[in-house]
């Protein structure tokens, strides 16, 4: 057997390795929404909240929309501008990419609808990265927050409740350009790339796009609370409570990305946010909870690929530009 088709087997097995792990995490999350279904029906409202099950949706799509704005901010850093429309859709593209296990397609996609505006795919991949990173960050530091100075939303008492604030500075300080450039930098020379195309993102870039991500991250943890609260009347409502559901979304959204072995953190996301919020809900309403989230967040997700790949078709064919699977079998001479 040649090496390429040797390769080409451990790929296929690796990927069949995590498609495997990701059912077997759904199987789990299934059969904890029947076994706890009984207990779910005890704790839920007596009627579902359209308005607030269409505000979580809402948020959702805001989330995405500020995340796709940040990653175009810092892809303006490294010198490639991009439309919001092109960014937006690009963006969206790759969500639907990032289930196939490796998460490798989602840049891929993302990099080959960004090349419409000319972005180079080395720093569409950096700026994935960096998006990865930020929003690691962003996420981690607003459930680090909430745990400190939300009442229950940690075992930890009193004073040793703001032992959750002790990462915060490392995390945040791991942002700064000088940081990221350094890391980049050595990628790019282990990669042996030109010099010309290493980062050299400014403080203010990351500043920008930080902020992006910061209330990117918040809509899509609020997202969450009114998804939650359209199904379960919390017994404390407030803005403490509030922060503490949006701190555990995120925080289950990191631990699914993590998670590597899982197409989207399939089930691991789920069992992450079923822990994090049992200071509020019992184990079955937050495992019901959590798999009404998932649906919402991948239902819209395919939506909005679905819209953004159906309006490029109809703005490309009233443009009379043809598409680039038509350029290749018809190459001009």
């Amino acid at each position: 057997m040649t090496e390429p088709a040797r390769a080409g087997r451990l790929k296929l097995l690796k990927g069949a390795v995590k498609w495997v792990v990701g059912l077997v995490a759904l199987g789990f999350c299934i059969y904890a929404v029947k076994r706890y279904w009984h207990d779910f029906q005890k704790e839920a409202r007596p009627d579902i909240s359209e308005l607030r099950l269409v505000l979580g949706v809402v948020c959702i799509v805001a989330s995405y929309t500020g995340q796709a704005f940040g990653w175009m901010l810092l892809l303006a850093g490294l010198g490639n501008r991009l439309r919001l429309y092109t960014a937006l859709r690009a963006w969206c593209y790759s969500q639907v990419g990032k289930y196939v296990p490796g998460k490798v397609v989602a840049f891929l996609v993302r990099a080959r609808a960004a090349e419409e505006d000319g972005a180079l795919p080395s720093k569409v991949f950096a700026t994935c990265v960096l998006e990865i990173l930020v929003s690691l960050v962003v996420a981690s530091s607003v459930w680090l927050l909430s745990l400190a100075i939300v009442p229950g939303a940690t075992p930890l008492e009193g004073r040793y409740q703001l032992l959750s604030l002790v990462p915060l500075p490392f995390a945040i300080a791991s942002l700064h350009p000088r940081i990221i450039n350094w890391v980049m930098g050595l990628y790019y020379r282990w990669r042996k790339m030109p010099e010309s195309e290493v980062p050299a993102l400014k403080l203010t870039d990351m500043l920008k796009a930080g902020g992006a991500y910061f209330v990117a991250w918040s809509f899509y943890g609020l997202g969450g609370y009114f998804i939650l609260t359209s199904v379960i009347d919390l017994n404390s409502p407030g803005a403490l409570t509030t922060f503490g559901v949006v701190g555990a979304f995120l925080f289950s959204w990191a631990v699914g990305y993590m998670m590597l072995i899982s197409p989207g953190g399939l089930g691991f996301r789920e069992g992450a946010l079923t822990f994090a919020l049992g200071a509020w809900l019992t184990t079955g309403t937050g495992a019901v909870v959590a798999a009404l989230a998932r649906l919402c967040q991948s239902g819209t997700e395919l939506a909005l690929a679905g819209i953004f790949w159906l309006a490029h078709q109809i703005v490309s064919r009233r443009m009379g530009k043809p598409r680039k699977s038509d350029e290749s079998q018809h190459p001009s001479s």
